[in-house]
């Protein structure tokens, strides 16, 4: 049977499985497991991940997804000395999501702390009307 070359596409989901697979060491408790799937449904591969790599992958995604909030341009940080934008950028990226989660069911206005939350999370959270996927 031939082997054929990867796309440069499939290279890139290899190497994110790689770096995926990286994330634990191998005698750590399974957390959980990621497989990796090509759009057509090609299996490519399972990472397994510890409770540390998925706390430090919900940390990276949410910093990733807020980096890309409508309205975030880097024109609205003219004049602004970049180390300061950097400090705080690197500073709301490590806020855990969970934690505020945490805070909104522990408000005294639980309401108005879900509206809060909502406006400053993009994307879907549990609160929303059902678990994330």
């Amino acid at each position: 049977m031939s082997e054929r070359k990867l796309t440069p596409g499939e290279m890139l989901v290899a190497e994110l499985l790689l770096q995926l697979q990286a994330l634990s060491p191998e005698d750590a408790d399974t957390a959980a497991r990621i497989t990796i799937r090509m759009p057509d449904g090609t299996y490519m591969g399972d990472a397994l991940l510890s409770l540390d790599a998925v706390e430090r992958l919900n940390e990276a995604t949410f910093a990733m997804a807020t980096d890309r909030t409508p309205g975030h341009d880097e024109e609205d940080f003219d004049g602004v000395d970049p180390l300061l934008v950097a400090d705080l950028e690197h500073m709301y990226a490590g806020i855990n999501r969970m934690d505020l989660l945490n805070e909104i069911s522990d408000a005294a206005d639980p309401k108005a702390a879900e509206k809060a939350f909502d406006e400053m999370v993009p994307g879907e959270w549990p609160g929303r009307g059902g678990e994330t996927q």
